[in-house]
Formats: structure tokens, C-alpha cells, sequence
């Protein structure tokens, strides 16, 4: 894929391949919003990395599209407000060039836009400090909408998946997840 967008920095797997896609980066998060991997117009766009990090940062964030109609791309993602769809789906892969990593969910949250009181820190890709981090997870896990019972502590990897939750355009599906395996593409 590296040929055909040099742009590309892994691929994002679930089980089933319910979501199956390349994600890219950009040097601003605007870049691949309509756009496909061959850089022309798509209004579905393709996920990419926040361009606040990269895919080494302590909290790697992707933006994808979803849709009420089609299931494209971050559509699958909307099924994580059920708790029974997380219990079946709570762990997915990240494959770059070199290794597989591996992603556990431990939180699922919905956050509106509109309320000033909704932090959207989970944009954010590093701390300043552990506790601020902590206080993060913290906050993060108290927001969910369910409990997961998965534990982070302040030496996890995060990554964060973000999609727009079609059924409100106003807020976001914003899927948790701590890095729990890695293993070199031989």
C-alpha cells in the first residue's frame, strides 16, 4: 500500500474484518477528509492519524468517516454502544510495516459536541505529566458507557478510534483502547 500512498502508516484490523482499512497521516488532520488513498475525492475519505501525533505517540488517534446508510469505513464502530457487540469485539490489531499490535477496548464513549461540559481530551496524544494522564483514563472510564472491567495504568499505549455517531451529528463514537501485544511482521 506504501506504493500505491506513501502516506500510509499500518493497517487497522478487527475480527471478521467488520473494519479492515489503511490508515494514513497527513501533515494536517483536513488532508484525507474527502479523500482516498489515491488522494482523489471520496466523500467517505480514509481514516487517518491525528496529525497532533503519529503512530508512536502515548495515545494514537484515528479520525474515520461513518455513515447511516452505507457500512463504511468507522461504521462498524457505532455497534460499540451495545455492551453485548464490546464483549464479542473487545480486541483489534494495528499492523505497520514492521509489527502487529494489539489493542484492547476498555472504554466506549459518546461525546457531544455541543456540551461545553463534554472534554474532548481524548483528541489529546501525550500528557504532560502521569498524573494528568491518569486523570484521563480516569475520567475516560467514568464516561463510558458501560464498564469494561479492562484496567489501564500510567505505563499503557492508548489508541483512540473517533467517528461521527450518525445518529446525531453532533456527537462522536470514541472507542479506548490500551496497546497490549506487539510482534514483528517476519
Amino acid at each position: 500500500m506504501k506504493k500505491t500512498n506513501k502516506d500510509v502508516v499500518g493497517i487497522l484490523e478487527f475480527d471478521d474484518r467488520i473494519i479492515y482499512e489503511p490508515i494514513v497521516q497527513a501533515p494536517n488532520n483536513d488532508y484525507y477528509v474527502r479523500k482516498n488513498i489515491n488522494r482523489e475525492y471520496a466523500n467517505a475519505g480514509i481514516p487517518f492519524v491525528s496529525a497532533d501525533g503519529n503512530i508512536d505517540s502515548k495515545n494514537v488517534v484515528i479520525y474515520g468517516h461513518s455513515s447511516k446508510w452505507d457500512n463504511i469505513i468507522f461504521t462498524p464502530l457505532m455497534s460499540y454502544i451495545d455492551q453485548n457487540y464490546y464483549k464479542k469485539h473487545d480486541i483489534f490489531k494495528f499492523i505497520t510495516e514492521d509489527e502487529t499490535r494489539t489493542y484492547q477496548i476498555f472504554g466506549v464513549m459518546n461525546v457531544d459536541l455541543n456540551d461545553l461540559n463534554d472534554s474532548l481530551e481524548f483528541t489529546q496524544t501525550e500528557w504532560d505529566s502521569i498524573n494528568s494522564f491518569n486523570a484521563f483514563i480516569s475520567d475516560s472510564i467514568n464516561r463510558g458507557l458501560y464498564k469494561t472491567g479492562v484496567s489501564v495504568n500510567k505505563d499503557d499505549r492508548l489508541m483512540t478510534l473517533v467517528t461521527c455517531d450518525t445518529r446525531d451529528n453532533n456527537k462522536r463514537i470514541v472507542i479506548l483502547a490500551k496497546l497490549i501485544d506487539k510482534s514483528n511482521n517476519a
